[in-house]
């Protein structure tokens, strides 16, 4: 489906993800050429979780939590328009490595703990936190 044709400020390129909630795009903003992921989430479907979701993580800035940008309707979905992460999931990763050396292993932990640590501070809890839905930026340079 593409639900961003009717709001004149994304254009898609492709499927990420689908889940038990919706699915996600990757999206080129028309205006900025800037990319980004968006989640589709059946208007229908939207309950207490989902708006305790957006509220809570709009809030949330830190370099190691995806970044919220903006939330918008379309007729059949709410969107939710985040900071796309270029690397793909530490799922995929590890796949694709086999295994992973302890020194790069205990630097992807520490990326973790120190993002769930800011969270928690800010006083947001994840209770599905796991390899699919970590996601990895690549570094430029």
């Amino acid at each position: 489906p593409d639900p961003l044709r009717e709001t004149g400020r994304y254009e898609k390129m492709q499927l990420l993800g689908r889940g038990s909630f919706g699915f996600v795009q990757l999206a080129r903003n028309i205006q900025t050429d800037e990319l980004a992921a968006i989640k589709f989430l059946k208007r229908g479907e939207v309950n207490k979780y989902v708006e305790s979701e957006i509220l809570n993580h709009s809030a949330l800035r830190h370099p190691h939590v995806i970044q919220f940008k903006e939330v918008f309707l379309t007729q059949e979905y709410i969107c939710i328009s985040m900071e796309y992460a270029t690397g793909g999931s530490l799922f995929h990763y590890v796949q694709k490595q086999t295994k992973l050396k302890e020194a790069v292993a205990r630097w992807f932990f520490q990326q973790l703990v120190i993002g769930v640590s800011y969270c928690h501070r800010r006083g947001v809890a994840n209770r599905d936190i796991k390899l699919e839905n970590t996601l990895l930026q690549k570094v430029k340079g």
